[in-house]
């Protein structure tokens, strides 16, 4: 699974900052300072990706948005930027490969949050075919060309955008299941969960748990970012979950989990995990 700006991914609103760190990047605010527009500020300048890999640095914050760039956030519901209407301090870049493969487009290394947009077509009639926060990952046919469009994904003031096109990796697998849990005396739980991957270096989830307790229902969540240990065996995460409404206590609780991996350029979800788990009192 890509990583897709659309609905499933508004989740990510609460643990973007852990995202950002599980693909090696940091989400900072751009230079107050704008400076003159960048060459590829335009699709009719586009930066022509030559071969890969390819790595270019430009200063985005005197980037501005036009038509093109609104026709490409109109032309896939499922890649419309979910926290701005419109595509701000936007660049273009193209490539066109000559034979059939793979692109992958990494920009996790700029110094402020970046969307990315793969898309085919024509300047003004262009088709999203992926997209992501920081990082997309696209096959590739020979003699077509791709167009990729990185923005300010929170529309502020752009910064140092630094992007790389490449021949993605295989992409991470991922297994879970949980294994159990304990909660402290304060109430707070702490989930465990046994994983195995391959071709990721971190991950990433967003935990629920809902416990009854008498006549009452506990509810709580917490999430989680960790490096991953991806060599095809078993290993641990844990995760803390705190109780909005009260203390979670000794006892079955009802948990809901989505938990992905990444890679370079790409990351996968498991199945949601819906689980009842047995919560040991520790202390």
């Amino acid at each position: 699974m890509e990583r897709g700006i659309d609905m499933r991914r508004i989740r990510l609103l609460a643990v973007l900052a852990c995202v950002s760190t599980a693909l090696g990047g940091v989400a900072t605010t751009g230079t107050a300072a704008a400076s003159a527009p960048p060459s590829n500020d335009t699709i009719t300048g586009a930066t022509v990706v030559p071969s890969l890999p390819f790595s270019d640095t430009v200063d985005t914050t005197g980037a501005t948005s036009g038509p093109a760039d609104a026709q490409l956030n109109a032309s896939n519901p499922n890649c419309t930027n979910p926290f701005q209407p419109t595509l701000n301090k936007t660049v273009w870049y193209k490539f066109t490969p000559g034979a059939n493969g793979a692109l992958g487009v990494n920009a996790s290394a700029s110094n402020y949050q970046v969307g990315v947009i793969i898309a085919t077509g024509t300047p003004g009639a262009l088709t999203a075919l992926t997209c992501g926060i920081s990082v997309a990952t696209t096959p590739t046919v020979s003699g077509t060309t791709y167009w990729v469009n990185a923005f300010d994904l929170f529309a502020n003031a752009g910064g140092t955008l630094h992007i790389t096109f490449l021949v993605p990796p295989p992409p991470p697998t991922l297994t879970v299941t949980a294994t159990g849990g304990t909660v402290d005396r304060s109430g707070v739980a702490t989930v465990t969960f046994a994983y195995t991957c391959t071709h990721a270096t971190a991950g990433d989830g967003f935990i629920s748990l809902t416990q009854t307790v008498g006549r009452f229902s506990i509810s709580g969540f917490g999430f989680f970012n960790d490096a991953a240990t991806c060599d095809g065996t078993s290993h641990t995460w844990s995760a803390t979950v705190f109780a909005q409404n009260g203390k979670f206590s000794g006892g079955k609780a009802a948990l809901d989990a989505g938990i992905e991996v990444c890679g370079a350029v790409q990351c996968v979800s498991a199945p949601e995990l819906l689980a009842t788990i047995q919560l040991r009192k520790n202390g």
